[in-house]
């Protein structure tokens, strides 16, 4: 039961900054559950652009917590995560690729570039993490 103990918590934030009443989605949220592993993605969209939270919940790792700002090109959408972990600010690239309802995260190398950390190579999203839709009412 711990282990839904973050989402528990973390829900209503996201669900309140989310709106479910308009036809066109601006507002999805997205989240990962697995065992004691939990993570929750909140974006809104405008245009092509992207703003929103994201929150790492994993199980005997620090909790990271932040805003990513990025952009959709077709159904990828690369954004830049800026987030605390502990007590330390930190900036990385982070890419999701939208398949019909979920959203699954590459991953791949990366390296430090004007203090921030980002893809050295195109991510790959075959063993990626994967989001499923969830209400933001």
């Amino acid at each position: 039961m711990k282990q839904y103990a973050f989402l528990l918590a973390a829900l209503p934030v996201a669900l309140m900054a989310c709106n479910s009443g308009k036809n066109i989605p601006a507002y999805q949220c997205f989240a990962y559950i697995n065992g004691k592993d939990s993570i929750l993605l909140q974006v809104h969209t405008e245009g092509k652009t992207v703003d929103g939270q994201l929150t790492y919940q994993l199980y005997e790792k620090d909790q990271n917590d932040g805003a990513i700002s990025g952009s959709w090109a077709g159904d990828t959408l690369r954004a830049e995560y800026q987030f605390m972990s502990e007590g330390i600010e930190s900036v990385r690239e982070v890419v999701f690729l939208k398949k019909g309802n979920q959203l699954v995260e590459g991953f791949g190398n990366v390296e430090e570039r004007n203090g921030k950390m980002v893809f050295t190579s195109a991510p790959s999203f075959e063993q990626g993490i994967v989001y499923n839709t969830v209400d933001c009412q």
